[in-house]
C-alpha cells in the first residue's frame, strides 16, 4: 500500500516508455531513427505488429497490423524481429539511470515503473524540475530514442493515468482540482481495470466517455449489473484517491 497524498500534494511520479520495442531498435540501429519501424513476433508476412514506432503510426500502422497491410501503407518500412533479451537488458540500464534519480517503487512491465517523490519534491515546479532530470539523464546516460511519458500526481494510479494523456515524451501533471477535466479525452479502456466487457457494459448504459463514468454513483454500477465491489471501482473517490492498481492490466470481469 502507498502513501495518501494531500490533495494537491504531488507523491509519484509514473513513467511510460513510448514505442519501447521499436525505440529499442531505432537506439540499437541509428540507420532506423527518423524511419517507421515495426516489430514482429515471426519472419512472417502474414504476422501482425506487437509495436510500431510513432513514424510508422503517423501512417496508420499499429500494433496488430500484419507485415503485410504495414508494407502496403508504407513500401519502405522496417520490419525487425522482436528481441526480447535485448529489450530485457536495455530495460535493467533504464531501471538503474531512473534509480539514480529518485526510487523505483513498483516495476509494473518492461516499459512502465511507478516511482516516488521525496517530501521536497512534492510541489509543480520542483516534480516538474525532477520528471526533466529524469529524461535529460536517460537521454545523456542511455540514449536519445528512449523517450518517456511521464505523469505527476497524488496517486499511483492518477499519474499513470497522467502519463497516457501526451505521447510521445510527454510531461503531465494532474492533482486533484483538475478533476474531472483534466481526463475527458481519455479512452476508458486506459483506466486499468476496464476491459472490453466492461467498457460494453457501460456502453449499454450510456456511459461512453470519462465525464459519464465520473458522473457513475455505485447504485447506479450495481444496477448494471456490478457487483459491489467493481461498482466501488468505478466512483469518482477511488479515481481521484486510489493508492492501488497503477500496474493493473485492464480485464473484463464484473
Amino acid at each position: 500500500m502507498f502513501a495518501r497524498a494531500g490533495p494537491h500534494e504531488l507523491r509519484y511520479l509514473f513513467i511510460d516508455f513510448n514505442a519501447y520495442f521499436a525505440s529499442v531498435e531505432q537506439h540499437d540501429e541509428p540507420a532506423l531513427r527518423g524511419r517507421p519501424v515495426i516489430v514482429t513476433p515471426l519472419k512472417s508476412e502474414y504476422s501482425g505488429a506487437i509495436a510500431a514506432s510513432y513514424e510508422a503510426k503517423a501512417l496508420g500502422i499499429s500494433r496488430g497490423t500484419s507485415v503485410a497491410e504495414a508494407r502496403r501503407l508504407c513500401p519502405d518500412i522496417a520490419v525487425r524481429p522482436a528481441r526480447h533479451d535485448r529489450y530485457v537488458a536495455l530495460h535493467k540500464e533504464l531501471m538503474v539511470e531512473i534509480e539514480r534519480h529518485i526510487p523505483v517503487v513498483q516495476v509494473c512491465s518492461i516499459d512502465e515503473c511507478l516511482c516516488e517523490l521525496d517530501r521536497t519534491e512534492t510541489t509543480r515546479l520542483a516534480a516538474e524540475a525532477k520528471a526533466r532530470d529524469i529524461k535529460r539523464g536517460i537521454a545523456r546516460n542511455i540514449g536519445p530514442m528512449l523517450k518517456a511519458s511521464i505523469g505527476l500526481s497524488t496517486s499511483p494510479l492518477l499519474a499513470k493515468l497522467a502519463s497516457e494523456l501526451v505521447k510521445p515524451d510527454g510531461l503531465t501533471l494532474i492533482d486533484n482540482s483538475m478533476l474531472p477535466d483534466a481526463l475527458v479525452d481519455l479512452p476508458l479502456r486506459a483506466i486499468p481495470g476496464i476491459g472490453e466487457g466492461v467498457e460494453t457494459r457501460l456502453a449499454r448504459a450510456g456511459v461512453n466517455d470519462f465525464t459519464g463514468l465520473w458522473k457513475l454513483q455505485p447504485k447506479q454500477a450495481r444496477a448494471m449489473g456490478f457487483g459491489r465491489r467493481r461498482a466501488l471501482l468505478l466512483r469518482p473517490a477511488w479515481i481521484r484517491h486510489s493508492t492501488r492498481d497503477a500496474c493493473r492490466k485492464t480485464d473484463d470481469r464484473s
